[in-house]
């Protein structure tokens, strides 16, 4: 980079670079250090995305680098902090569908980071704005699914959701909503399992459903820090 400023391959690699070396040392619990290697790559990001806004490519680099840096704020228990990265994220995933509005990958990277946003507010006990969050998700998932429904990510990305959504509505004091929501995930998890009944993912995913609507039949609302990051449904 130093060499031909005018190359703009190399500073693509270089952030895909810093990607890979903040994933490994998240891996590992170096949270600062992971930080500090996603902050770098968004510096590149902006970068390169800020001398031309029509690439599409470059204009998600940003946005994933954001996302990235948001859930190590949010491993680190700063919730706001997290929360402002999303948004951030958010809003270059808005720009991007808008600009292809055939663009599946950029919907499904605007469902996550809503569901990213939903939890990070639910991590501090916002319940009601962390529910609008969940259930814009949800739109944009069945959306995706009737767009394709042969997508198995897809339907359990769906399916999950409903489960997030559940969690809040028992949270809100809706218990009979909440079953119903995980009922819906349920179903689509017990037919996925069907097709593929050796998928291990799908039956982590299978217990997780069952053990919260034994807590809903038994308490009539789940703890809140059962609402992890780590039932998000991928990355962008």
């Amino acid at each position: 980079m130093a060499a031909d400023k005018t190359n703009t391959q190399w500073p693509n690699d270089l952030v895909i670079s810093y990607a890979k070396l903040g994933s490994a040392l998240q891996a590992q619990g170096e949270l600062d250090g992971a930080l500090k290697a996603y902050r770098s790559g968004l510096v590149v990001a902006k970068h390169l995305g800020d001398s031309d806004p029509s690439n599409a490519e470059w204009q998600r680099d940003i946005a994933v680098s954001n996302d990235d840096i948001g859930k190590v704020l949010l491993a680190q228990g700063k919730p706001s902090e997290a929360y402002a990265s999303y948004q951030q994220a958010n809003k270059v995933f808005h720009a991007l569908l808008a600009m292809d509005e055939s663009n599946m990958r950029a919907a499904r990277d605007l469902a996550i980071s809503y569901e990213r946003m939903g939890d990070a507010l639910a991590s501090v006990g916002e319940v009601d704005g962390a529910f609008a969050l969940y259930r814009g998700c949800l739109d944009i998932r069945n959306y995706l699914v009737g767009f394709d429904p042969s997508n198995l990510q897809w339907q359990d990305d769906l399916a999950m959701n409903h489960g997030k959504v559940a969690m809040m509505l028992a949270l809100q004091g809706n218990k009979a909503d909440a079953r119903k929501e995980f009922s819906q995930g349920r179903a689509i998890v017990s037919a996925l399992k069907g097709v593929s009944p050796d998928n291990a993912k799908l039956a982590e995913d299978l217990a997780w459903i069952d053990g919260e609507i034994a807590k809903l039949d038994k308490t009539g609302a789940p703890a809140l820090q059962a609402v992890q990051p780590d039932k998000s449904s991928g990355d962008p």
